[in-house]
């Protein structure tokens, strides 16, 4: 049982980590959760990289995932609104999926996950990376400091949810990512100590993704 780390999840953890996507989702005040049954992570999927931070009693306590998108089109598919990206940009690094146990928001957990995706896209030479975020979410003004550039999508249609707010289409430039991650290390910092990465490296199976997204 791993505690008090982040790594790579497994099938064993599928549940885990499906049971907290619904949890989250369902209580998330941005949207209203149309289609569960799209949120559940099958492990033996190929085409997605998940994420998790286990507590002290090994709980699941934080999840992300992690996706590669060789084209807008194929990030349109992924997030379910539209991007306005050259071609240049791309492959793109997505992430997505986030969720946080009740209790362990505000924590920094999520920023832990995310600053080692940041970093292995960094290492094995994504061209930037994207997301789907919501107007008004906290996680915005750090998207924005770390130099996130930020684009209320043309068409929405993702079939998950239905959005209270505006969604927003957030992509970092390859050329940034160094000044993202130095931004985002006295926030995340402390906690990547406290939660060492443990199991498998993310590198290895995120440059398989980019090679063949």
């Amino acid at each position: 049982m791993r505690r008090n780390c982040v790594g790579l999840a497994g099938p064993a953890d599928q549940e885990a980590v499906n049971g907290l996507r619904l949890e989250t989702y369902s209580a998330a005040p941005e949207f209203r959760l149309l289609r569960p049954d799209l949120l559940a992570w099958e492990a033996h999927d190929p085409s997605c990289i998940v994420l998790g931070g286990w507590d002290d009693a090994g709980r699941l306590v934080a999840t992300i995932q992690c996706r590669a998108a060789g084209s807008a089109a194929h990030a349109e598919a992924m997030i379910g609104a539209s991007v306005e990206m050259a071609a240049a940009c791309f492959p793109a690094v997505v992430m997505g999926r986030a969720a946080t146990a009740p209790g362990r928001t505000g924590r920094g957990l999520n920023s832990v996950l995310r600053w080692y995706c940041l970093t292995a896209a960094r290492d094995v030479g994504f061209r930037s990376a994207l997301g789907l975020a919501y107007q008004g979410a906290p996680r915005m003004r750090t998207m924005e400091a770390m130099g996130y550039n930020l684009r209320q999508p043309a068409r929405v249609w993702d079939p998950e949810v239905e959005p209270k707010v505006p969604p927003i289409v957030a992509f970092l430039h390859q050329a940034d990512f160094d000044a993202a991650l130095d931004y985002l290390w006295p926030l995340a910092g402390e906690q990547v100590a406290a939660y060492p990465w443990q199991g498998p490296t993310l590198s290895l199976p995120l440059f398989e993704k980019m090679k063949a997204p």
